[in-house]
C-alpha cells in the first residue's frame, strides 16, 4: 500500500455520487454539464503517516485504500483512500472498529487547514484530515479540474468547493 497526496472527487460525498469519480456509473466528459472548467476531478489531501500508524491488519488497509463503491451493497466503508466529497460523511462515526472513523465526528467535512478537527471529547484529532481535501501548502491546495487545468484554492473558497464538486448541479462558479 502506498499513500497519496491527490484523490479524485466523488462530488458532495461518497454517497450522493454527484462527481466525476462516482461509485458504480460511468461517467463521461459529456457528463459534466456544469463544465469542465467547471469541475473538480483531483483535489490534493496531504499525507499523513500517523493516519497509517492506525492501520493493524487487511480489513483496515482495504478500508482505507479501496472505499465505499468496493463495498457489498448496503456498506457504508467511507471513501478516504481514494476519493473524496467536497462535504465528506464519517460513516462509521462512534460506532466503527477503525480508530479513524471511531474518534471522528460524522461531518460532514469542509476543506480546511490540517489539525483543527475535535473528537467528542474536544481533543484535536490529526486522523479526522483523512476526511477533507487539504495540503501541507500555506493557505489552501490544488485541484486538477476536468478540463485538464490544475488551480490552487486558498482555504477561503470552501464555500464554493460543493460547487465545483459537482457534474451537473448547474451552479454558476466564479474562480477566485
Amino acid at each position: 500500500m502506498a499513500g497519496t497526496n491527490y484523490l479524485g472527487v466523488t462530488g458532495t460525498n461518497a454517497e450522493t455520487r454527484d462527481g466525476l469519480f462516482t461509485a458504480n456509473q460511468r461517467v463521461r466528459l459529456q457528463h459534466v454539464r456544469d463544465g469542465a472548467s467547471q469541475t473538480l476531478l483531483v483535489g490534493e489531501r496531504g499525507f499523513r503517516n500517523s493516519a497509517l500508524e492506525v492501520i493493524d491488519d487487511t480489513d483496515d488497509i482495504n478500508n482505507l485504500r479501496f472505499g465505499h463503491w468496493f463495498s457489498a451493497p448496503g456498506q457504508r466503508r467511507g471513501s478516504v483512500g481514494v476519493a473524496l466529497g467536497t462535504r465528506e460523511l464519517n460513516f462509521g462515526s462512534g460506532k466503527s472498529l477503525l480508530p479513524w472513523e471511531r474518534y471522528c465526528p460524522p461531518g460532514p467535512y469542509r476543506f480546511g487547514p490540517p489539525g483543527q478537527i475535535r473528537d467528542a471529547s474536544n481533543t484535536i484529532r490529526d486522523e479526522c484530515d483523512l476526511f477533507h481535501f487539504w495540503s501541507w501548502h500555506p493557505g489552501g491546495a490544488h485541484f486538477l479540474y476536468a478540463d485538464g487545468s490544475v488551480h490552487f484554492l486558498a482555504y477561503g473558497s470552501d464555500v464554493i468547493l460543493p460547487a465545483l464538486g459537482t457534474r451537473a448541479g448547474g451552479e454558476v462558479v466564479t474562480l477566485p
